[in-house]
């Protein structure tokens, strides 16, 4: 059988939802997780437009985005519907450089939402007893941090099978696409979709090395490498939230001894830091700075500056502990976690300033002595 014709097997086997709709917002293809949460066989689903399947109101939550898909921009959101949370995704189609419609991904991610829900309770619930009983509350704070990486190693074991059919997925499609029309210009979204999938991977294998106590192998890395990696991989959700970035690097390669999943890590939690500080900001800017440099010598740093309202005076003596925000949907884990990354590869993670125009942070990481040869 031709790996052409094998694709829409491997697609059946996903436990996401992946279709095709067109410029005319009707569905071209739908996998048989379509078929489950309709209860219609896929020859019905197939033609309906999206507003037909989904009913007027529903289609109205999220018609804006269609749209943005349509005219080329990549699209994520959350979508509740019936008690249940979706990560959506939609992907645009390009052939011959034109637009002819999206690719859906929709994730059901109702179980991690509820449990996020409820680590919020909890959290809420230990602040109310906090005051008088805070021996028992630091008792519960950190078996609250073991259950949350119990819940994150059985997270990675489930997860690490679909992203498995992923790649043989990717493969699949790579290889039907060589010599066609369209090779040339989706090479470079499938490039970047299986550079992410492995960089779930990745961290995946990290949170299990982490939890049976293994150790890290630290190697020389390019800094300034493993920051354009970062930007790449958050270059969709800082131009669908319309984010002015500037970004400024070192001239040559600076390498350290570090881990480069680690650091990036770190860059991504302080990216996406920044850009729900500006898109939560009414008025604008909306503008991002990212600076690499050679701070002195031996240290290197990384600065990222935002346009947002800056951190609060009441949050700044606990900015960097666990379970700590003042955003309305924060865990606050990013800093807590990006710090102790940070220490763990010779380095430190700050605020430098703060006000009501924006923030910056640091991450300053010891640059790797090259040896002379003898």
């Amino acid at each position: 059988m031709d790996r052409l014709d094998q694709l829409p097997q491997i697609l059946d086997t996903l436990p996401v939802f992946i279709g095709l709709v067109n410029q005319d917002q009707r569905y071209e293809f739908v996998n048989s997780t379509y078929e489950k949460r309709y209860e219609l066989p896929r020859e019905e689903i197939i033609g309906k437009t999206v507003e037909e399947l989904n009913g007027s109101t529903e289609y109205e939550k999220s018609r804006d985005k269609i749209e943005a898909a349509l005219k080329g921009e990549f699209v994520e959101f959350e979508y509740a519907h019936d008690n249940r949370y979706y990560l959506i995704k939609y992907l645009p189609r390009k052939e011959d450089g034109e637009v002819t419609g999206y690719f859906v991904i929709s994730t059901d991610i109702t179980q991690l939402k509820k449990t996020t829900i409820q680590l919020e309770l909890n959290r809420a619930e230990l602040n109310f007893t906090r005051s008088s009983f805070e021996n028992f509350a630091s008792f519960t704070h950190y078996d609250r941090i073991a259950s949350v990486g119990a819940m994150a190693v059985g997270f990675a074991h489930d997860i690490s099978q679909p992203i498995s059919v992923m790649n043989i997925l990717i493969d699949s499609l790579r290889s039907s696409l060589k010599g066609s029309i369209a090779e040339q210009s989706t090479r470079e979204t499938v490039d970047n979709l299986q550079y992410q999938v492995q960089y779930t991977a990745d961290l995946i294998n990290r949170l299990r090395s982490f939890s049976t106590k293994q150790g890290v192998e630290r190697a020389r890395s390019d800094l300034n490498q493993i920051l354009v990696d970062s930007l790449s991989m958050m270059s969709p959700r800082i131009r669908s939230n319309d984010i002015d970035l500037t970004v400024y690097t070192c001239k040559q390669p600076v390498e350290a001894i570090v881990d480069r999943i680690e650091v990036q890590q770190i860059l991504v939690n302080l990216i996406v830091n920044a850009i729900e500080s500006v898109t939560e900001k009414k008025e604008p800017p909306r503008k991002i700075k990212v600076i690499s440099e050679v701070e002195e010598p031996g240290i290197f740093a990384y600065r990222v500056i935002d346009t947002g309202s800056g951190v609060s005076s009441e949050m700044i003596g606990k900015l960097f502990k666990a379970f700590e925000s003042d955003k309305e949907s924060g865990i606050g884990m990013g800093l807590s976690i990006s710090r102790i990354l940070a220490a763990n590869n010779g380095g430190s993670l700050e605020l430098a300033t703060t006000n009501t125009s924006g923030a910056e942070f640091v991450c300053r990481l010891p640059i790797a002595i090259n040896k002379s040869k003898s």
